[in-house]
């Protein structure tokens, strides 16, 4: 029918179903979240383009609509699969087999480090947000012997869980806070497609879309992704998103790439935040900022601090920077400083870091950490 047809779908028209449909069933806090999760579901059509895919991490208390935004998505999304228990054999053949959008349910098992089967997935999950990623098995042949086969691993993937799982994962996530509807009206209403003819007509709108516009999305996102302000892996991770958003604004849909530069940008904050809270590294960068300076050595040439006197401080302050003096030896302080970046080399006071200034600022800007005072300074 495509092939016979000169009409090309309206992008206004299926951008705007997606959005009243969504807003027929789910709950979610603001105008902007109901246009990331729209365009979401359009990307799944759209993320071989991509270099990327963002994965969604719904988080919240049970009854607070997690499920039920997954159960949209297994509605309209392309090649849905949803699943709160499968192996990883069964992960990596059917994103190879159909490219699948997986929805993942009761995810926190991620973090169960005894649960085997759940930290095969995890690994699974984690490599498969990036192109190009694969699970390597020997597969036996007819006359004897193995040969090494490949099996894709990357597909758009919506997880599902009450706690937070390891942050290493959320690092590939856009977390959506979900929150218990008081709209009575949309808590008793669920999801049916026989009795819904929308959904069938936005995954025909959806396929259309592709058919129609895949190139002209695809030559959308250098223009998109300058603008964002983000970099590295949150540019990464939000480029088909604002590709998408920007495609529909040029189709007549407005103001819907200024949500979504508002979305990835709190969203990153957000990230920075929970990461200097988190981990133990930015943590002691802080700590090398705050007092490092300060230290003083003769002994040493200058800018040069003795891992001992640096470590002594720390403890000093162990409380300022939620460090917990059992676990933070001096060796375990030295391996944090070693990763973080600065230079070590044995002096007369032993071995020494070199901390100054410029060194600090470099480290920080490397690590993606704003310097509030300065930040408002310029």
């Amino acid at each position: 029918e495509w092939r016979d047809s000169q009409e090309k779908v309206n992008p206004k028209m299926a951008f705007e179903l997606m959005l009243s449909t969504v807003k027929n069933y789910l709950d979610f806090e603001s105008e902007t979240d109901y246009v990331y999760f729209s365009l979401w579901n359009f990307h799944t059509y759209f993320y071989e383009l991509f270099d990327s895919t963002p994965y969604n991490n719904y988080k919240g208390t049970k009854r607070a609509g997690k499920s039920k935004a997954m159960e949209f998505q297994k509605n309209v999304c392309f090649n849905p699969i949803m699943s709160a228990d499968m192996t990883p054999a069964t992960l990596f053949r059917t994103i190879e087999g159909i490219g699948a959008t997986i929805l993942l349910d009761e995810a926190e098992n991620f973090k169960n480090k005894k649960d085997e089967k759940a930290q095969a997935n995890r690994t699974l999950v984690m490599q498969g947000f990036l192109k190009d990623q694969y699970a390597v098995r020997n597969e036996g042949k007819t006359d004897g012997g193995f040969t090494p086969v490949q099996f894709n691993l990357y597909s758009p993937k919506s997880l599902a869980s009450i706690n937070n799982f390891d942050n290493v994962l959320e690092d590939r996530c856009i977390d959506h806070n979900m929150r218990r509807s008081k709209n009575k009206e949309l808590l008793n209403k669920w999801m049916d497609k026989r009795k819904d003819s929308r959904f069938t007509e936005i995954r025909d709108c959806c396929y259309r879309l592709f058919l129609d516009y895949g190139r002209e999305i695809d030559e959308l996102q250098d223009e998109a992704g300058k603008l964002l302000s983000i970099s590295g892996r949150e540019l990464l991770m939000w480029k088909p998103i604002i590709t998408l958003a920007l495609f529909f604004e040029k189709n007549g849909v407005s103001g819907i790439t200024g949500k979504i530069i508002s979305k990835s940008s709190d969203s990153s904050e957000s990230r920075q935040i929970q990461d200097e809270e988190e981990s133990f590294d930015l943590r002691i960068l802080q700590f090398v900022s705050d007092h490092g300076l300060k230290i003083d050595e003769k002994n040493n040439p200058e800018g040069w601090k003795p891992t001992k006197s640096l470590h002594t401080q720390l403890i000093l302050n162990k409380e300022d920077y939620g460090v917990i003096e059992e676990y933070m030896t001096i060796h375990k302080f030295a391996e944090i400083l070693k990763r973080l970046g600065f230079k070590r080399q044995k002096k007369e006071s032993g071995i020494s870091w070199l901390i100054n200034e410029e060194i600090i600022k470099d480290i920080k800007e490397r690590m993606g950490i704003v310097d509030k005072k300065q930040d408002t300074l310029d």
